[in-house]
C-alpha cells in the first residue's frame, strides 16, 4: 500500500501537494480524509470538504490539491489552525486516496505529520463589497478571504455618499 511521504502546504498560492512513495490513482481522492489539527495529537482540527489531484496524469507520487476559495477559508478561519508551521499537523485517513492496485494509503494518526514546506498566507484581505441595512444599522463587509474579525477597528471604517434627487 501506498505511504504518504511529506506534504507542503502553500496559503499564498492555495495549493496543497501530497507526496506518496507510489504511484497513486488521481481520481482515488477523498478530501475529507485529510485533516488538519493544530498539533502532533489533536487540538483544533478541520477536515476538508472538497478538491481534487489537478495532475493531467491518471497516476502520480504528487498530487497537487487546489484549495479553492470556500474550502480555503473555511480551513483559514478557524483560529489556531494551519496559521503558522507549528499549528499545521496533517491526519490522514485510509479512504483518503489509494495506488493504483486500488490498495489503500496508510493511515497517519497520531502523530500527525508536519508539512515539510510551509508557506504563510502574506496577502492581506480585500473588502470585495458590502451591504448596510439602515433598519437595522448593519454594516456587512464582504472580503476576498477569511479575516480576524477582533482585528476590525470599526472606528476606521468611514462610509461616504452623494444624495441623488429623484423627484426633479
Amino acid at each position: 500500500p501506498p505511504n504518504l511521504v511529506s506534504y507542503t502546504l502553500n496559503l499564498e498560492t492555495n495549493l496543497l501537494v501530497l507526496t506518496a512513495d507510489e504511484a497513486i490513482r488521481t481520481d482515488s481522492l477523498n478530501a475529507s480524509g485529510l485533516v488538519f489539527h493544530s498539533n502532533e495529537y489533536g487540538g483544533l482540527s478541520h477536515a476538508l470538504t472538497g478538491g481534487f489531484c489537478e495532475e493531467s496524469t491518471p497516476a502520480t507520487v504528487d498530487c497537487t490539491i487546489l484549495l479553492e476559495r470556500d474550502i480555503r477559508n473555511a480551513l483559514t478561519a478557524v483560529k489556531g489552525l494551519v496559521n503558522t508551521e507549528s499549528t499545521t499537523w496533517l491526519q490522514v485517513k485510509s479512504f483518503a486516496m489509494s495506488d493504483m492496485a486500488n490498495l489503500p494509503i496508510v493511515a497517519i494518526n497520531a502523530p500527525y505529520m508536519a508539512p515539510k514546506t510551509y508557506t504563510e498566507d502574506k496577502t492581506q484581505p480585500v473588502l470585495e463589497c458590502f451591504d448596510i441595512d439602515m433598519s437595522t444599522a448593519t454594516l456587512t463587509l464582504h472580503l476576498s478571504e477569511s479575516a480576524d474579525a477582533f482585528s476590525l477597528k470599526a472606528s476606521e471604517i468611514r462610509i461616504y455618499g452623494t444624495t441623488i434627487n429623484v423627484n426633479p
